[in-house]
């Protein structure tokens, strides 16, 4: 990070974002700049003016939705451990609107994974369907493990959105055919990028902008995700 500033010093440019990632945390006692910051991620991680994406929130409107068209046995795919406080966030969103405090409390529905890779998502929706029948919807803590979930249902003969709705956390274009439009919720990277591009402006032009400004997230239906009992 140091390194980094340091460049861009040099350069004399007119503002810096930096991409906060994981426990990474930026201080203004930690680097040496007078170029103004703006940080995106999460507040606590940062003395600087900040934007961040409501992921706990992402979650709550995913549960929600799942809850209100039906279904009752939900599941989530996800890192589940603390070394991720992006990750954190969405697993916080999903035991709050299930009304629990940890994932222990529900050990069949809270499903964790190794990683946030296609293998990840795989390996964990093989164990949760094969073990529990009872599921009809799952939620996803990225688009990679949507693809693992998807894969992993398609060898189980299990038929989206017939037999298994899914909405996965996802903030990226879908850029390839899976067989369904998926249902998403969180906040579209081309929002992210209009706030990010208006508020590095408003920086550079030396106004006074919020020192933390969080997006609301979306919910987008798409075939991946039906009410329960719409097909029989």
């Amino acid at each position: 990070m140091e390194s980094a500033i340091a460049t861009f010093n040099r350069f004399q440019v007119d503002a810096i974002l930096v991409f906060g990632e994981n426990n990474s945390v930026l201080s203004d006692t930690s680097i040496h700049t007078t170029v103004p910051i703006l940080y995106y991620g999460l507040k606590e991680n940062s003395t600087y003016p900040t934007i961040d994406v409501n992921r706990r929130k992402a979650i709550k409107l995913a549960v929600n939705y799942l809850e209100e068209i039906g279904h009752k046995k939900i599941a989530f795919i996800g890192d589940l451990t603390d070394k991720d406080p992006l990750q954190k966030e969405k697993a916080i969103g999903f035991f709050e609107a299930m009304n629990v405090k940890k994932a222990s409390d529900l050990p069949e529905l809270a499903i964790p994974t190794n990683g946030l890779e296609v293998h990840d998502g795989y390996h964990a929706a093989k164990v949760v369907l094969a073990n529990n029948k009872d599921i009809t919807a799952i939620i996803t803590g990225s688009y990679d493990l949507t693809r693992g979930v998807l894969r992993a249902a398609n060898e189980l003969s299990l038929d989206v959105p017939k037999d298994l709705s899914i909405i996965s956390y996802d903030n990226i274009p879908q850029s390839e055919n899976l067989g369904v439009t998926l249902s998403t919720v969180g906040v579209p990277v081309t929002r992210i990028a209009k706030h990010i591009n208006e508020t590095l402006l408003s920086i550079i032009e030396g106004h006074n902008i919020q020192d933390s400004i969080i997006l609301d997230p979306e919910l987008n239906i798409g075939t991946s995700c039906a009410p329960f009992g719409w097909y029989d």
